[in-house]
């Protein structure tokens, strides 16, 4: 939710819906202002953030996201993007891992069999919903304790690699 700032040329958008209630706007300002950056304790003390993320449930332990340019709309373009994000975060057969800044998977939803799902997703992303199949990318968090401060400063490298 808090990847791209305003005046960043490009959007990230989570697959994963909000908690019932929450449009993407409030739910950034929550996060930017309750929860990013913040230690645990305080985020744990703010009951607001707190029932944020419990409503947001398991499911933010695998995100599945796109990243789009502003004002794209065409779906080729977009796969595009993810693809070459997708090269940039990965390890390949001869490639030194230690030379890969953060590592996050890229894999496709078929539009066959994701149906009107995939198109009201393609919607929320700014794109065309078309028959075109999109590719999306995939992070995991393997420890679900990871402190804040550090999941964030992730965040900011990925962003970086974006621009």
């Amino acid at each position: 939710l808090t990847i791209a700032r305003e005046d960043d040329p490009f959007v990230c958008v989570p697959l994963q819906e909000l908690p019932e209630g929450w449009d993407m706007e409030s739910a950034r300002k929550l996060v930017e202002e309750k929860i990013a950056y913040k230690n645990m304790r305080e985020v744990y003390k703010n009951k607001e953030a707190k029932q944020f993320l419990k409503c947001c449930g398991p499911d933010t332990m695998i995100n599945t996201f796109v990243v789009n340019f502003k004002g794209n709309s065409c779906v080729k373009k977009a796969n595009k993007l993810q693809l070459a994000l997708s090269d940039a975060m990965n390890v390949f057969v001869g490639t030194d891992a230690s030379r890969v800044p953060l590592m996050v998977m890229q894999s496709g939803l078929d539009a066959k069999k994701h149906g009107e799902g995939l198109k009201i997703f393609k919607e929320k992303a700014g794109l065309d919903q078309d028959d075109e199949n999109l590719n999306v990318m995939v992070n995991s968090c393997m420890n679900p304790w990871q402190w804040n401060e550090s999941i964030f400063m992730i965040g900011d490298l990925f962003r970086q690699l974006v621009l």
